[in-house]
């Protein structure tokens, strides 16, 4: 499910598998939604497409960078090592005796490469897990937290998550939002 705009929920197809297979009861279902309805009436609304549509260049550019790197031997060190390469690399270029108006773009187009591959994601899915948090409150408040707990049991991958990856992530751990629910 996702947040449309002018106060609608969208309903995904395989929202509605679950519930028509069975797997999610009704009450979990009504949980869910009020989870969504959560993010309208707390002001925190994630417009998904419009947000994919409005930051489409950053996640152009950090999906293309992040695969290019995949490709490298030394793509683990990368990450490690891809902040210094930027600071260097910025360095160098106001070092040079170049005039300004050669040397600002270069260190423009740095600066925004850096913000695009590091601060962009980190901080996109802190906002993220802040709206998250205040739906699921929300839900908690209307007395659906137990059975949005169940629903997050259901949904939950069971795979293991970096910590770059949960930076990363939009909603917090499963695990972390059962236990909030079950206060």
């Amino acid at each position: 499910m996702q947040d449309a705009p002018g106060g609608g929920i969208a309903v995904s197809t395989g929202f509605l598998r679950l519930l028509y297979d069975g797997a999610l009861t009704h009450r979990q279902a009504v949980a869910v939604c009020g989870h969504e309805a959560g993010h309208h009436v707390t002001g925190r609304c994630r417009y998904g497409l419009v947000v994919c549509w409005l930051s489409w260049p950053w996640q152009v550019i950090y999906r293309l960078s992040m695969r290019l790197g995949r490709l490298l031997p030394w793509a683990g060190a990368a990450m490690v090592f891809l902040p210094v390469v930027f600071v260097i690399a910025f360095v160098n270029v106001a070092r040079q005796d170049a005039p300004p108006e050669r040397v600002v773009p270069v260190l423009a187009l740095l600066l925004v490469l850096a913000l695009a591959i590091f601060v962009h994601p980190v901080a996109d899915a802190a906002v993220s897990r802040a709206g998250e948090h205040a739906a699921d409150r929300y839900a908690q408040r209307l007395g659906a937290g137990a059975d949005l707990a169940a629903a997050l049991q259901l949904l939950a991958g069971r795979s293991q998550v970096s910590v770059w990856g949960r930076l990363r992530a939009g909603h917090r751990s499963p695990q972390a939002r059962r236990r909030l629910l079950a206060r």
